[in-house]
């Protein structure tokens, strides 16, 4: 296996390794850090059974959001994504257009179309598909990658909000 520089990562700390994190120097954009290439070495090196976990959660999810869509917005197709932890589900039925945008989030700061529905009505924010290219419009890009019980009450509260916004 050719190991590649590693480009980024994220550590998650304790508040007594806070401190020292602190301490480490911003590095310049197009090289790696420090900290993102021990973090590299210690997942490929240590991490095959969190991985594995991971995997089998993963597929977990992508089976119940399958069942979820089924009882909850059976009108949805979809295609279960097999290398990812993102699906990308068709709303279009919903007949909701780009009319009205809102920027409540600044992480899905183009909210509108499906995606303004289920945030308005169900609480939940996915992505709007038209931001991702030509071809989303009447999409929503859904992470699975989440607890079940948080994944199960998300897709039923936008089943509830689907049934009500339809237009």
């Amino acid at each position: 296996m050719e190991l590649r520089k590693a480009e980024a990562a994220l550590a998650i700390a304790g508040p007594e390794a806070a401190t020292d994190l602190r301490s480490v120097p911003a590095e310049i954009d197009y090289a790696p850090s420090h900290l993102g290439v021990l973090s590299h070495i210690a997942a490929f090196r240590d991490s095959t059974e969190w991985l594995d976990d991971l995997i089998a959660g993963l597929a977990a999810n992508r089976i119940l959001l399958g069942e979820l869509l089924r009882a909850h917005l059976p009108q949805v197709s979809w295609t279960p994504p097999e290398g990812t932890y993102l699906a990308w589900l068709d709303c279009s039925w919903l007949g909701v257009d780009r009319s009205t945008k809102t920027t409540a989030y600044a992480v899905a700061a183009d909210i509108d179309g499906p995606a303004k529905l289920f945030h308005d009505r169900a609480r939940v924010a996915p992505n709007s598909g038209h931001i991702f290219g030509t071809g989303g419009e009447g999409h929503v890009r859904l992470n699975f990658a989440t607890s079940r019980v948080v994944f199960a009450t998300t897709l039923t509260r936008r089943g509830e909000a689907a049934a009500t916004g339809q237009a």
